[in-house]
């Protein structure tokens, strides 16, 4: 009978690796498939996984194999020192699906710089806005420039899912990653942003509603362009009035102001023809919505900052709108889309576009492309099929 090989490695690299993803012990023994003593054993030194079994658990614990032969546990990102939380979660630890969400956009951002210097390519500047103390509405004017998307386009996207592709793509084409997350619960993030530049990252949350997540990628934009990185569910308090808060309320006003410009609302005839700040009808907020393509909640607040409503009116009002949300949201039934779809909405066509190339020019291996998009290699073809689509 063959002998199984163990692997030689560090009982603490595996406590460290398990413990980074807030994973109970019995958590991540059933992931990696073994019994919870077993696992027990392996932190405890008593006996060590084989090869295979180790190779399992780097794939559960989202870390390369190579990391587990390390002489010590490398110093790690903080999820709750490195990025604000809502008030009411600033007790408690990320989640699992939020921490690897974190790690994710770390390491795909990683791999893209690499990749650029691999191509021996630059990556995109996004511009500077260096004036500092400039007004939301002035700085959702300039990023409207730097995003190179007039109202006459935007117009035209009065598909939901349609509005965020164009949105995602000129935010890519401007310098960003845009990535999207899935099983992280929206009360816990709607998106996050990492400044770093180059190449900035901007994180969505996949179970959002598109338009609800077009507010939240403007929105991250808005910490990106101050220099500030974020994590947020677009809340506002207004008994708080800490720097913090005081950016995400910032956010919000640039994020309503670039996706529904004062100019244009104010020009549209049915604000127009509207005079009683509490006369606006169910019908009218959802035609000004779908105009825009944002959400009927962004149609009131920038109603209320442009003082065409009451704050008591706007307080009724999305309070009704978001029991709707959340009970079509509750009783939505996902449709198909198929996996490689998946895969580029949650990596962004920027980033999978780069992975090709570098794949084409022969810098990378097939086993590279492979393990950077996290797909077997059959589904490639119709990956690039989708971002890169054929003449005729």
């Amino acid at each position: 009978m063959t002998k199984m090989v163990r692997a030689r490695i560090k009982p603490e690299l595996l406590i460290w690796a398990r413990q980074s993803l807030h994973l109970q012990i019995a958590e991540a023994a059933k992931k990696i498939g073994v019994p919870e003593g077993c696992l027990l054993k392996w932190e405890q030194g008593e006996r060590a996984p084989t090869i295979r079994q180790l190779r399992t658990a780097a794939r559960v614990y989202k870390r390369p194999m190579a990391v587990f032969y390390l002489p010590e546990p490398p110093s790690d990102f903080d999820a709750l020192r490195d990025f604000r939380r809502l008030p009411d979660t600033i007790s408690r630890e990320p989640s699992p699906a939020l921490t690897m969400a974190i790690r994710a956009a770390h390491q795909q951002r990683e791999d893209a710089l690499a990749l650029y210097d691999l191509l021996d390519l630059s990556p995109p500047t996004l511009p500077a806005i260096r004036k500092r103390g400039i007004p939301a509405e002035a700085l959702a004017e300039n990023a409207r420039e730097i995003l190179g998307v007039d109202l006459a386009t935007q117009f035209g996207w009065r598909d939901r899912y349609k509005a965020l592709s164009a949105w995602t793509t000129a935010l890519e084409q401007a310098g960003i990653l845009v990535f999207q997350a899935g099983g992280v619960r929206i009360e816990e993030m709607r998106a996050f942003s990492m400044g770093a530049r180059p190449l900035p990252v901007i994180t969505a949350n996949a179970q959002d509603s598109p338009r609800g997540r077009v507010f939240s990628i403007v929105h991250e934009f808005g910490h990106i362009l101050k220099d500030a990185t974020g994590l947020c569910d677009l809340h506002e308090d207004p008994s708080d009035a800490s720097a913090e808060q005081g950016m995400e309320t910032f956010c919000n006003g640039f994020a309503a102001a670039l996706l529904v410009p004062t100019a244009a609302l104010l020009s549209e005839k049915q604000v127009i023809s509207t005079k009683t700040p509490e006369a606006w009808s169910d019908d009218v907020i959802w035609e000004l919505s779908v105009k825009y393509s944002v959400s009927r909640e962004v149609i009131l607040r920038r109603l209320l900052t442009l003082q065409r409503t009451s704050q008591r009116f706007y307080e009724r009002k999305r309070r009704e709108f978001l029991h709707i949300y959340k009970r079509f949201r509750d009783q939505k039934q996902q449709g198909f889309v198929p996996y490689y779809r998946r895969i580029i909405s949650k990596l962004g066509k920027a980033y999978v576009r780069l992975t090709l190339e570098a794949y084409h020019r022969e810098t990378i291996t097939s086993a590279d492309l492979s393990d950077l998009l996290g797909v077997r290699l059959k589904h490639i073809p119709d990956i690039e099929n989708e971002v890169v689509p054929r003449p005729g």
